[in-house]
């Protein structure tokens, strides 16, 4: 297993709570390519980065480093949140367009090169970069050492992520320790430290993390796109980011919910039928409603995952006058600060008195909000304010689970009838005419 294996608790350093990414007082984030016209997925354009760092600014959160690390490894409790903002491959940018703009916000990072990329300030030309590299060529490149040792004399740490970019758990015993040494005696040698090491592909096992703790790496990262449920020293997962985390899917990505939800084997298991089955997205590929969404809309979900789903289709109402109609759950408050919040009644779950009683609520907002559409994804709120918005004809909107494969939930039978557009996530699910697959949304 690569990429998300969690290590058991007699592995290295044992499993620490403090280093999981799912809680507020430490949030990991991945990023790469700070840039304009970068490759998706890669790259983040720098306007959206400073909105970024300012965000996270306002929420109280502080750069971390290697001693933030230690006192979360050992359980110690840290006087302010941290963010823990790592870069890897060590694109020239990083010095050039993100170091400037972490300068001015206040943050330091962890940024993760290649010595011999570095030796030549040349291209990135592993394999799996070979189209981006002959797409973006002024992008595709690592920084200098002159430019790696500016940016440790300002206070951010430069760490391994090794020398030619392998998928470690596929080497043998001898190039797995060559690796690992050597790439952290090169940065040694130049720095006089590299206590920190970020996995490449972020894929890693115990043998990975052995190799590790032998090379005398004190922290590894790993980027785990199947999951991961525990954490170690040399096992700390992160979230990516990437060009299309704006507004409040970024907020997601800082919320303790929203990375638990995005670590979890739910997602997992989702992403790995996703790559299975080749469903791919663009990266502007968001579902978008078949009846035009103009004027207001009034969004209306569940809280957690349904939640977090609504947030990823910002690009749908992101521009539009709004309001949001949920339960009190956790992290509510958080993802939704700012916004127009009305509390609807719960549970949701064979409550005929809080039916009856969301669907007076229902009446009440849409007629004081006045919205065009209503929006929804989730579950049972769904199901009074689409009946009400049906009998003062308004438009609704409603998008199934991405958890729903080859089915659709019992509220979006219920609501199916209402709704003028009808989204599912997988090709599957769309069991009725007016179903339509448009890709996923997470």
């Amino acid at each position: 297993m690569t990429g998300h294996m969690a290590m058991t608790a007699s592995g290295q350093g044992g499993y620490s709570e403090g280093l999981g990414n799912r809680s507020r007082k430490a949030t990991f984030l991945c990023y790469h390519s700070i840039s304009d016209g970068g490759p998706p997925f890669l790259s983040l354009p720098p306007d959206t980065f400073e909105r970024q760092l300012a965000s996270m600014r306002r929420h109280g959160l502080v750069g971390g480093g290697t001693p933030a690390l230690r006192e979360l490894a050992s359980g110690s409790r840290l006087p302010r949140p941290q963010v823990f903002l790592t870069f890897d491959d060590g694109y020239l940018d990083n010095h050039v367009t993100a170091a400037p703009l972490l300068a001015e916000y206040g943050f330091r990072a962890m940024i993760f090169v290649l010595p011999p990329y570095v030796d030549a300030a040349g291209a990135f030309d592993w394999p799996e970069l070979h189209e981006r590299q002959q797409a973006h060529p002024d992008v595709m490149r690592s920084m200098s050492w002159s430019m790696v040792e500016a940016l440790a004399e300002r206070g951010h740490e430069i760490g391994s992520h090794c020398q030619s970019h392998p998928h470690l758990p596929d080497l043998d015993d001898e190039t797995l320790r060559e690796e690992l040494w050597s790439s952290r005696e090169r940065i040694r040698s130049r720095l006089g430290r590299c206590d920190v090491l970020a996995y490449p592909f972020g894929e890693w096992d115990e043998r990975v993390a052995a190799a590790a703790a032998d090379a005398g790496y004190s922290y590894a990262f790993s980027l785990p796109s199947d999951g991961q449920r525990e954490a170690t020293a040399l096992a700390i997962p992160r979230i990516n980011v990437d060009q299309r985390d704006k507004g409040l899917r970024f907020e997601a990505k800082l919320s303790p919910f929203g990375r638990r939800a995005y670590l979890s084997e739910g997602a997992a298991t989702v992403r790995r039928l996703r790559r299975r089955r080749g469903v791919r997205r663009e990266a502007s590929s968001v579902p978008e409603p078949a009846v035009p969404v103009t004027g207001s809309i009034l969004l209306v979900c569940s809280p957690g995952g349904h939640l977090l789903q609504l947030l990823t289709l910002e690009p749908a109402w992101r521009d539009l006058r709004r309001s949001w109609v949920t339960l009190a759950g956790a992290d509510v408050s958080h993802l939704l600060d700012g916004e127009q919040v009305t509390f609807a009644h719960g549970p949701t779950n064979r409550s005929l008195i809080n039916l009856v009683r969301n669907l007076v609520l229902a009446w009440r907002e849409i007629r004081r909000r006045r919205p065009d559409t209503i929006l929804s994804t989730g579950a049972a709120l769904a199901v009074p304010f689409f009946l009400v918005a049906k009998l003062l004809g308004r438009r609704c909107v409603y998008v199934e689970s991405l958890t729903r494969i080859s089915s659709v939930s019992l509220s979006g039978r219920l609501v199916y009838p209402l709704a003028d557009a009808f989204f599912v996530q997988w090709p599957r699910a769309a069991v009725r005419r007016r179903m339509r697959y448009e890709g996923g949304i997470l």
